[in-house]
């Protein structure tokens, strides 16, 4: 958003809409609620395992601003993937 200059406009009814930079707005890909839910805990879209807590906690990161480590991360999706395999002979 902020590089393109797109704008974020909070309607009455409490909806958003996405605006370009020269005035149009972004059309919805999708139809959603009319309005938006009261209790976001409860709504039909909140799909999550009973028992899994939910509170202003929830999406909360632990990101301080540093630069993603790539060579890191890739290392570990590559551990994680090798993990998941299972010993093959050789003459397999």
């Amino acid at each position: 958003m902020h590089e393109g200059r797109v704008l974020i406009k909070r309607l009455d009814d409490g909806a958003l809409r996405f605006v370009k930079p020269d005035g149009r707005a972004f059309e919805s890909p999708q139809r959603g609620p009319k309005k938006p839910a009261k209790d976001w805990r409860h709504s039909p879209v909140a799909k999550h395992p009973p028992g899994t807590a939910i509170n202003e906690k929830t999406a909360t990161t632990r990101w301080r601003g540093e630069r993603m480590d790539y060579d890191l991360a890739i290392d570990g999706l590559l551990q994680r993937a090798a993990k998941g395999k299972k010993d093959v002979p050789a003459e397999t």
